[in-house]
């Protein structure tokens, strides 16, 4: 019940940010045991939050040069940190 409301909810987000001409990514995990390797569908386990975060930082670290932040070292280096205390 809950996993079908909140693809309804990214449903209707990303209708309202395309009628609104606003940019976004748009993943659909279905129930994440295809995210990446080590994942069998639970929530935070260890291989899926590592592919989340790599998956984050990648998409930072193209919108920080596409802007000309330039500051791509500090997040990878804070994702890094981020899931080596969740281990």
């Amino acid at each position: 019940m809950a996993a079908r409301r909140a693809g309804e909810t990214a449903l209707v987000t990303a209708a309202h940010l395309t009628t609104a001409g606003i940019g976004f990514h748009f993943f659909d995990y279905g129930d994440g045991s295809g995210w990446a390797p080590g994942c069998i569908g639970k929530h935070a386990e260890e291989a899926c939050v590592q592919a989340d975060m790599n998956h984050f930082v990648g998409l930072v670290t193209r919108l920080t040069c596409e802007f000309g932040v330039g500051r791509t070292e500090h997040f990878r280096e804070r994702a890094s940190r981020t899931t080596s205390s969740l281990v």
